[in-house]
This record gives structure tokens, sequence and C-alpha cells, in this order.
């Protein structure tokens, strides 16, 4: 590549980062890369556009809300939904001696 070519390119990737464009490399599976392709495209194009599908990946790649097992028995299951999960018998159960 010549000079004049690399003074071209590093001035095309200041203006691009002044814009607010990153440069990315990803590796996908190969039936994959027009997909990508396409995501990519679309996010660089129209702003009302970009939006609702950038919403939508959001919402696809979000990580299902975490339940604890307190928000699971202060449901509104009936109560004969847990009839016979804690019908284990815990007379035997004595606390053991701690020494502190």
């Amino acid at each position: 590549m010549s000079q004049a070519q690399r003074k071209a390119l590093t001035a095309h990737r200041h203006r691009r980062r002044e814009n607010g464009v990153v440069r990315l490399e990803v590796q996908v599976p190969s039936a994959d890369a027009p997909l990508v392709r396409d995501i990519a495209a679309v996010l660089r194009g129209d702003a009302a556009t970009d939006q609702d599908v950038r919403a939508k990946l959001r919402m696809a790649l979000k990580e299902p809300e975490r339940r604890s097992v307190l928000d699971v028995f202060g449901s509104d299951l009936p109560d004969e939904y847990f009839d016979g999960v804690f019908d284990e018998d815990r007379k035997g159960d004595v606390p053991g001696e701690i020494d502190l």
C-alpha cells in the first residue's frame, strides 16, 4: 500500500471515528455471515429503523428474569400447588452445639 493510500485510509477512519462509528471484527459461522451483515447495514442506516431493530435485539438477547424461592412462595399460586413438596418430618432434627 502506498503512502498516499495509507494516509487516505487513516483520514477516512479518523472521520468515521469522529462520527461515532466503530470498526468491528466478528467471527460467526459462515451461515450467519449474511445475517450479521444485514443487521450491521440496518444499524448504520435510518435512525427510526435502527432504533426498532436495537429494541428488538435487546429484548431477544435479554437474560430471563431470575426468580428466588421467595418469589415463588409469594406468588398467587394456590396452597394445593405446594402439597407434598415439604412433607418431610423434621422431628429428629436437633440443632447441633456451637462453640464460640
